[in-house]
């Protein structure tokens, strides 16, 4: 996927060959040194790597050599779902692989433990193995099993050393010492066997063999955890069909997906996976779009309304016209946007990051100077202060550190996806868990957006003639007052006698002629300057209800009032139990609004305590946020529209109703697919639910090193306690980064939504 501004180039590759955060952090550093380059992410968890940099200093092949001379391969992301699917059988190829690797392992490892371990310590042998009366067959039969592990696992000592040769040491490095110095001084021993026999207590072959052979199994389940990590936006690639009837000179016509064009005809039949967006053009069905947008509800369409690419037609058939194909479609976009949040970092990474990329060598260098500590000054034996390196060298994983991050914004993104909740970044996730004040927008947001005619109060009129005559005047008008005339009274006026002299009065109402006479529809202003006077009785009425939060419409034929209506745009039905509930857990709330002091304040009554802005511009807005930020409030701001732009780019967490305008979505770091308030609150849940996670993560990983390196290091043998043998340290460092994946998935099935009739009411 590709990005680009009047000065720099966005771009995604696939990394390959990482095995720790090390790797990551080391082509981040290596890549973000290339001249021209503004910015560079790796993510571990999807192996994926983000850059932006000005391409008349920089160019790809400079990036992908760059990271190939680094050691690891990078490729280019042109089209995301053919390389999400090579990428998924690349996992299931790796899986296989691995699995067999284990498996051959584990074959010959298990023997190896028992002539090795269990032999030496008087398990029963044949004659020919026995470690007293024949110690060389004793040995030789070790390197028959350890050796063919070590080949059958080569690739940590290839991946390992090489990394260590650069510069840049990570897990595998760490594995290929510590098994490799296992197995080259046991082959030093068995040399000096015929010699000295008592040398045959000292092998190590099954520790080596053991390492490996733990390492690869934690490999398996890790790779899987990460798998199942990615299964979202998986399922979201899978969503559009791979192909789709068109209707092209009165034939079907079987197609694939791809090459459909803009303004095709294609029939979509019951069951039917729809493949691109489009719009209804014949017949009427519902369609199921709750993995789009999470609206569990089946939604009917008929002609002229729009449907979504990769939802599920269920009742009808039906004809829809192509409008977006490819990129362009909701379903990609979508899946663009979750891509991008999981291959961001999370500001709480940058301590994870540090920690990595001293991790390693400082490892080496704890066991280095441990095993000579210990040789030296505690006068243990030579053997001891070798397992005791090789025990740390394994049991310490910076694994756990680079993926605690990443794989909890993985699952948390992709598990708001399901939900409708779209999150642009890891950075937007955590701001939103900090939030202490919410700011919405009012019409659209809390409201409905759409305007209706409340009451009718005529005078010497009948009701419906009074509709009849609005209606009519406002049939050609555009505006949401007039759009809610015409809703209430919805007859065809287009053979009726023709409105003329038509004019719009900025601020005021309009005026027209019909059937000779003159008609003004507006407010008071309107009438008072036309001097036409309205009855005490129907201003007090009007007045009553300006104070509910209604607007006040005036109808007058040439000199005299005929009635007025009240119209109001009505609160969501989830509007006011949302902000009850959001105040009851110790969020402010504010809201933002261009109406009038009044008709705020009514509306603001049923809204628990809100803090009211009225008559702000969008400016305006800004400011507000602004200055709330300045006195120390984490804001999110909630809206719709284009106005609301501004505000939603300066607030922390801007959140967007997917309803709303293209300019909102785009300055928005949360959007929400729904036009449901409750969203909001599974938001701010997932948020905190997340955040949780990555600190369980990282705290486990954290306490996992600080306890695990001390108690490899030998510190139990201060206290005649025993000494971790190499073999259990590889397995606590395989469960280690398990245990982080695992963790993260545990937010695949966490409680998240909220009815409404759950919420402080």
């Amino acid at each position: 996927m590709k990005k680009t501004n009047k000065t720099s180039l966005y771009q995604e590759y696939d990394i390959s060959g990482m095995v720790c955060a090390s790797c990551a952090l080391t082509i981040e550093k290596t890549v973000s040194r290339l001249p021209g380059m503004t910015q560079a992410t790796v993510n571990l968890a999807t192996e994926k790597m983000s850059v932006t940099y000005d391409p008349t200093q920089v160019t790809q092949t400079d990036i992908e050599t760059t990271v190939h001379n680094t050691g690891y391969g990078a490729h280019l992301i042109q089209d995301s779902r053919k390389q999400a699917t090579e990428k998924e059988e690349r996992q299931q190829n790796e899986l296989h692989t691995l699995y067999r690797r284990f498996i051959i392992s584990l074959i010959l490892t298990v023997p190896l433990i028992y002539i090795g371990f269990f032999g030496i310590q008087g398990a029963p042998l044949p004659p020919v193995f026995q470690p007293k009366s024949s110690p060389f067959s004793f040995a030789i039969a070790q390197i028959i099993l350890c050796l063919p592990v070590l080949c059958i696992n080569w690739s940590y000592f290839t991946t390992g050393f090489t990394a260590l040769l650069k510069g840049h040491p990570n897990m595998d490095s760490l594995v290929a010492l510590g098994a490799g110095i296992a197995c080259l001084t046991s082959l030093g021993e068995t040399c000096c066997l015929l010699y000295m026999p008592s040398l045959v207590t000292h092998l190590c072959y099954e520790s080596a063999a053991t390492i490996v052979t733990l390492i690869t199994l934690g490999k398996y389940w890790e790779l899987r955890a990460k798998g199942q990590a990615s299964h979202a936006i998986s399922h979201l690639m899978t969503l559009a069909p791979d192909t789709a009837c068109v209707l092209r000179n009165d034939h079907e016509e079987q197609i694939p997906t791809q090459d459909i064009r803009c303004g095709d005809q294609i029939l979509i039949r019951p069951g039917d996976r729809i493949p691109v967006d489009g719009i209804v053009s014949d017949g009427i069905s519902t369609v199921d779009e709750s993995l789009l947008t999470g609206e569990s509800l089946p939604v009917s369409k008929k002609r002229g309304e729009t449907v979504i690419g990769g939802s599920l037609n269920l009742s009808g058939s039906f004809q829809m016209t192509a409008t977006r194909l490819g990129d362009d479609t909701a379903l990609s976009h979508m899946i663009h946007l979750v891509e991008e949040a999981q291959a961001s970092k999370a500001p709480v990474s940058r301590l994870a990051d540090k920690i990595a990329g001293i991790f390693v060598p400082t490892i080496i260098s704890i066991a280095f100077v441990t095993s000579l500590l210990w040789i030296i000054v505690g006068h243990a034996p030579w053997t001891t202060g070798l397992m005791i390196g090789i025990s740390i060298l394994v049991a310490a994983c910076p694994c756990a550190l680079g993926l605690a991050t990443p794989t909890a914004i993985m699952v948390g993104t992709g598990r708001g996806a399901e939900q409708g909740i779209l999150v642009r970044s890891g950075e937007a996730l955590e701001n939103a868990s900090r939030v202490t004040t919410i700011a919405f927008d009012k019409t659209g947001t809390l409201t409905t957006g759409h305007i209706k005619v409340t009451h009718v109060y005529p005078e010497n009129s009948q009701r419906s003639d009074l509709l009849s005559l609005a209606a009519i005047l406002e049939h050609d008008s555009h505006h949401p007052l007039a759009t809610a005339f015409q809703e209430s009274y919805p007859n065809d006026f287009s053979t009726s006698t023709p409105v003329t002299h038509f004019q719009s009065i900025t601020g005021k109402g309009i005026s027209a002629v019909y059937k000779n006479h003159t008609y003004f529809l507006g407010n008071q202003t309107l009438l008072t300057e036309q001097n036409i006077l309205i009855s005490d009785t129907l201003l007090d009425t009007c007045y009553q209800e300006q104070q509910k939060g209604e607007i006040c419409i005036f109808l007058a034929e040439d000199n005299h009032c005929l009635g007025a209506f009240t119209l109001a745009d009505p609160l969501k039905d989830d509007s006011q139990s949302t902000l009850l509930y959001l105040q009851e857990h110790g969020y402010k709330t504010v809201m933002l609004t261009g109406d009038n002091e009044i008709t705020a304040q009514a509306l603001a009554h049923n809204l628990g305590t809100i803090t009211v802005y009225s008559n702000v511009l969008p400016d305006e807005k800004k400011q507000i946020i602004d200055d709330l930020q300045n006195h120390g409030e984490v804001v999110a701001m909630v809206g719709d529209g284009i106005n609301d732009a501004p505000a939603l780019a300066t607030s922390t967490v801007g959140i967007a109703i997917g309803t709303g305008s293209d300019v909102a979505l785009d300055s928005a770091d949360i959007v929400l697919k729904r036009s449901v308030m409750t969203d909001l609150l599974t938001a701010l849940s997932l948020s905190k639910k997340t955040m949780t996670n990555i600190h369980e993560n990282l705290g486990w990983a954290l306490i996992y090193n600080i306890i695990m390196v001390p108690f490899a290091a030998g510190l139990p043998l201060l206290w005649n306690g025993p000494l971790l043998h190499p073999s259990i340290s590889a397995a606590c460092m395989a469960c280690s980064s398990v245990i982080v994946v695992l963790n993260a998935l545990r937010l695949r099935h966490c409680h998240l939504t909220f009815p409404i009739n759950q919420i402080g009411l």
